[in-house]
């Protein structure tokens, strides 16, 4: 790869810092949480607006529960399509606005490899929801147990993340499970080498 593209040096992968991942996930949670939300907000604001009279207090309650919990649960699978897609293609809105990408060895889209970085992460939170639910059935209400069985659970979730603070090329386990990198997209270009001039022969 060019190292003039931000994603090569000696032969390596240029790492995107650890705070343009961060403002990157950012960006990319308020990209689908704010419309999600909105749409939450607008529909519970009608169902309010639905006089008593033409609809019971339990009916307009499940109405609202149901916008509550049911439109995330509906927005669920759509969000982690799109989410496997950015893994496959290496780029969502929070990375292009930060100028970050994801690639493989060769510098070109994961591919296949996207999926590894899609499951690798879901596996640990998968295992760390089982395990808090099996903590919270054999546990009592405010235990030591508990608690543990909590951080133990957070800390499943975050550590494929956390691996690229002490990583040397800022990978997480994803990446390096897949073989892929987060990169610069681009950096501030490189002024070319002057130009020798021949030197002048003497008589």
């Amino acid at each position: 790869m060019d190292a003039s593209t931000g994603t090569h040096v000696a032969g390596r992968p240029l790492p995107a810092t650890i705070p343009k991942r961060l403002i990157a996930s950012v960006l990319d949670i308020l990209s689908w949480s704010i419309p999600l939300f909105g749409m939450q907000a607008l529909l519970l604001a009608h169902i309010r607006s639905i006089p008593r009279e033409s609809c019971g207090v339990d009916a307009c309650a499940m109405m609202a529960l149901s916008v509550i919990f049911g439109l995330p649960m509906l927005a669920f699978p759509v969000v982690a399509f799109g989410y496997l897609l950015v893994q496959i293609a290496g780029v969502s809105p929070g990375l292009w606005l930060t100028s970050v990408r994801i690639v493989n060895a060769d510098g070109h889209v994961p591919g296949w490899r996207g999926l590894v970085r899609f499951v690798v992460p879901l596996s640990f939170a998968s295992t760390a929801a089982v395990g808090l639910l099996t903590a919270y059935q054999w546990t009592v209400d405010g235990s030591a147990q508990r608690t543990a069985a909590g951080g133990l659970a957070l800390l499943l979730v975050v550590l494929p993340h956390l691996w690229a603070l002490w990583e040397p090329e800022r990978r997480t386990l994803q990446d390096l499970a897949a073989g892929t990198w987060v990169v610069r997209r681009r950096t501030a270009p490189t002024s070319p080498a002057p130009i020798e001039e021949p030197a002048s022969s003497t008589m």
